[in-house]
């Protein structure tokens, strides 16, 4: 990989502050809700979807009542009879008064169109997570399900945090899945180096076990621990495929426009605390990986995600993967997966909120085919209902 200057540093740096200054006039604990999402706050009172919900109340975020509508959005093909396992029922019906049977009619698993709201209510925390022998506050989503939920661990980049992925964080937990977001809360000149940061990652599954544990507590015994998943924005995406290839209970990772920076602002030399993932680790990556890079993220004097080190240069190397997706939006801005889009001095995206919604859709089909096992997902990664504003290529060992 190519060094990262302290010219470039300093330019994202300055980016990332400028954000966070434009977008001051959001609560730090307010998570933006979804359109179309009620919000209950815990003395069951409703109020306007746009109303800042205090760190220390819990709320509960549910789809709107029509969400059964998505079981005729995008289902899938009838499965085949012969596997047993992609049946949920079948029903032989009634004789039409021609002395035969009718056709079997094949009832499927409901389908849930991956770029609207899941199937779940969706219950949100502010929480204190145990990382490496530190804390991180945190957003927790817990779905509500029958059945044991697989959980994935989502890391914000660079000087962003868990409020800047609410959207996202949201999405995937209405899909049925147990969503961890941590603010690591580092600085410019105070940044973590990235060897930390998958330590603690690793630390908060096992906080995440340890929750489940406590039947009173916020995850209460819904956790299915087979398996995690693992994603990340920006350096998030670093830390995440570090985390995946040192931490065997990862079975999938996916990442959003990824960076394979150093370090800190002077740092220019691969280190064990700031090492480079691609191409010197990436190879040993066996798990299912996703790499979605936004095509505008390389422009710019100092762009964002320089072209050495970005979205193309994971996947080139990710040759081990089980099977390896490079969904790219041609359009996209580095800044565009956040969920307010502003782009700071990062070169921005032609339609931020477009970009966020086609990842967050790509983030969940992925999880549901490859953490899940949903083999009909696998269409909106390569296939016919990949997002027309991608290009896209995948490839297996």
């Amino acid at each position: 990989m190519r060094p990262c200057s302290t010219l470039l540093i300093i330019t994202c740096t300055a980016s990332l502050m400028l954000l966070a200054c434009e977008d001051s006039s959001t609560g730090a604990g307010a998570a933006p809700a979804a359109d179309g999402w009620s919000v209950l706050v815990s003395d069951a009172s409703q109020v306007d979807a746009t109303t800042d919900v205090p760190d220390e109340a819990d709320s509960i975020r549910t789809p709107p009542q029509d969400t059964a509508q998505a079981l005729d959005v995008g289902r899938p093909p009838a499965p085949d009879t012969a596997d047993e396992d992609a049946l949920l029922d079948t029903v032989d019906l009634t004789d039409s008064g021609n002395g035969e049977a009718d056709a079997e009619e094949i009832i499927t698993e409901p389908w849930f169109e991956p770029g609207e709201l899941g199937e779940h209510p969706v219950t949100v925390q502010t929480v204190s997570v145990s990382g490496q022998g530190s804390s991180f506050q945190a957003k927790l989503y817990v779905p509500e399900s029958d059945a044991p939920s697989r959980a994935v661990l989502f890391l914000p980049g660079f000087m962003l945090s868990a409020s800047d992925f609410a959207i996202t964080s949201e999405r995937l937990a209405t899909h049925g899945f147990i969503v961890l977001t941590p603010s690591f809360g580092d600085s410019f000149l105070n940044a973590i180096d990235h060897a930390d940061l998958a330590a603690h990652s690793s630390a908060m599954l096992d906080w995440i076990v340890a929750e489940n544990e406590q039947l009173s507590g916020p995850i209460g015994g819904s956790l299915d621990a087979s398996g995690f998943g693992i994603a990340g924005h920006s350096r998030g995406g670093k830390v995440a495929l570090m985390t995946a290839l040192q931490d065997p209970r990862i079975k999938a990772v996916y990442t959003l426009d990824p960076v394979d920076s150093i370090g800190g602002p002077f740092d220019t030399t691969p280190t064990p605390e700031n090492p480079s993932v691609t191409p010197e680790l990436i190879g040993d990556l066996a798990i299912p990986a996703g790499f979605l890079g936004a095509g505008k993220g390389g422009e710019g004097f100092q762009p964002c995600a320089p072209a050495a080190e970005n979205h193309e240069a994971y996947y080139d190397a990710a040759n081990g993967a089980a099977v390896a997706y490079h969904h790219v939006d041609p359009s996209a801005g580095h800044m565009d997966y956040i969920d307010s889009g502003a782009a700071g001095l990062c070169t921005g995206g032609e339609s931020p909120k477009e970009a966020r919604e086609a990842g967050a859709k790509t983030l969940v089909a992925f999880m549901r085919a490859h953490l899940l096992g949903q083999d009909a997902y696998q269409s909106y990664l390569a296939g016919e209902d990949v997002d027309p504003r991608f290009t896209w290529e995948s490839k297996s060992p």
